[in-house]
């Protein structure tokens, strides 16, 4: 799947993201879909979650489309004190060299249940 594609890119990268095994996997907190119960509540660490929203078809030719685009929607909790800016941009760097593209970020906000910083920004790719 695609949004596996995703996850490892982000889980084998340089950006400054904890380490966190579940089972025999090195997660880096970096998932798809859902966070796992045990670590859902948790602020000790930044957390990525990845989301599928939806496909989108470009670059037609011969009215048929030649490029299947996958959107997706990624959800930032941070640990505090965290150089929010410093990672979103390396973040941005590392899926744009992977031929990604952000198309969406609303901002910050402070999360309702554990109170960490996040931001949700949404890529196509």
């Amino acid at each position: 799947m695609k949004i596996n594609e995703l996850r490892d890119l982000i889980r084998n990268s340089n950006l400054e993201l904890s380490s966190q095994i579940i089972g025999d996997v090195e997660t880096k907190n970096v998932f798809n879909f859902h966070v796992p119960h045990e670590l859902a509540n948790r602020t000790d660490f930044t957390t990525v979650l990845i989301t599928e929203l939806g496909n989108n078809y470009d670059e037609y030719g011969g009215n048929e489309p030649r490029v299947k685009m996958h959107d997706y929607q990624i959800q930032i909790y941070y640990v505090e004190n965290t150089d929010y800016e410093k990672f979103e941009s390396q973040l941005d760097k590392l899926l744009r060299s992977a031929g990604y593209l952000q198309t969406k970020q609303f901002g910050h906000d402070l999360d309702e249940e554990t109170g960490q910083l996040m931001t949700t920004i949404y890529y196509t790719g």
